[in-house]
């Protein structure tokens, strides 16, 4: 049973190391030329100076994936390759190594970077030029001003007494003449990003450094949100002051009228209480009385037997006497009683009724 590996060209592993081509040293110092590849099967490496193949005897060593080159003269100056190759392909990649007799501590041109204004959410950019006899490194931080930015501790360097934040710096472009330029942006600038910012050039003969500050203002809408919501937040404070000192005497109340209806029912339902007080009585309005009842009416059966015997007469109704007739006649009237409460018709002159029980009564 036979495998069959599929065969991958090589490639390289770090192409972002392999960005600076141009590398400019002083005599004596040293340089490192990378060129990490990977690939199946594993690939080879192989090192030309100028078109020659690097054996011994150099100030290299072949086979590596990076190329040590050490108390760098003169003479070493040239270009320098890397192939890299297997059964399945090859790829290459060359240096310019310039060794230079003259170099000087490098110098930050004026006038960047420069102080700068933004407005939060705006990207903010800085700049440094530095002027060096060969490609310098430039580093920018941030100086540390309060303990947010110490989340990012790892990433922190004191210089002087004071802590600095290292930040991703972009590639060192070359201008005309020993001029290398960098920029540092921010992209949607916060308030927590202003600050005062340093860029670093440096090369192998020293460094030099100069800072500028970022000032981030508000966004005006943000602002004016803000002071919104500020005013509102007032607004609901100060309402609710009411409300808190409210409830309770609110509360208060309630419960001193509920016990004051307590004591109120408590005072009614108990019979050894007689001075309760009571709502005054409705009115009522009385039907008048009847008129008194006659004793017929109240004894009815006894008069209708009292008056069963008595005949039904013809009365007759002689005219009223005159005064001085009775003043005459009083005297007859009173010698002629011939027993008691009888009146004899004489004394009456003739006008009397007979009723039962013998009694004789004038006209």
């Amino acid at each position: 049973m036979s495998i069959f590996l599929i065969s991958v060209p090589p490639q390289f592993s770090h192409p972002d190391q392999m960005s600076h081509s141009h590398v400019m040293k002083p005599i004596g110092a040293f340089a490192r030329l990378k060129c990490r590849a990977s690939g199946r099967p594993r690939p080879r490496i192989v090192w030309f100076k100028d078109g020659v193949m690097l054996m011994g005897g150099v100030p290299g060593h072949l086979g590596k994936w990076v190329l040590k080159l050490s108390d760098l003269q003169s003479r070493d100056s040239g270009r320098y390759t890397c192939r890299v190759h297997n059964q399945a392909g090859s790829i290459n990649f060359t240096y310019t190594v310039e060794v230079v007799g003259r170099v000087s501590q490098p110098v930050i041109a004026d006038p960047h970077p420069l102080n700068t204004t933004v407005v939060s959410g705006q990207m903010a950019l800085f700049q440094c030029r530095v002027q060096s006899d060969v490609e310098p490194t430039v580093q920018w931080l941030k100086r540390v001003d309060n303990q947010e930015d110490m989340k990012q501790k790892n990433a922190t360097i004191t210089v002087n007494g004071q802590q600095f934040l290292v930040l991703k710096t972009g590639k060192v472009l070359a201008r005309k003449g020993d001029v290398y330029l960098n920029k540092l942006t921010i992209y949607d600038a916060q308030q927590s990003d202003s600050g005062m910012y340093v860029c670093v050039g440096a090369n192998s003969m020293g460094h030099s450094v100069r800072s500028a500050f970022l000032t981030v203002l508000p966004d005006p809408r943000q602002l004016d949100s803000r002071i919104r919501a500020a005013e509102r937040n007032s607004f609901l404070e100060n309402s609710s002051l009411p409300l808190i000192v409210g409830v309770p005497v609110a509360v208060i109340v309630v419960v001193v009228i509920a016990t004051v209806y307590m004591v109120w029912r408590r005072q009614k339902q108990s019979p050894k209480q007689k001075t309760t007080v009571r709502p005054p009585a409705p009115a009522v309005r009385r039907s008048p009385l009847p008129p008194p009842m006659t004793p017929q009416q109240a004894y009815p059966k006894q008069y209708e037997h009292s008056y069963s015997a008595v005949p039904t007469q013809q009365y007759h109704v002689a005219p009223a006497p005159s005064r001085e007739h009775i003043i005459n006649n009083y005297s007859d009237m009173h010698s002629a009683v011939s027993g008691p409460n009888t009146h004899t018709p004489s004394a009456c002159n003739g006008m009397y009724q007979s009723y039962p029980y013998n009694s004789h009564y004038c006209r």
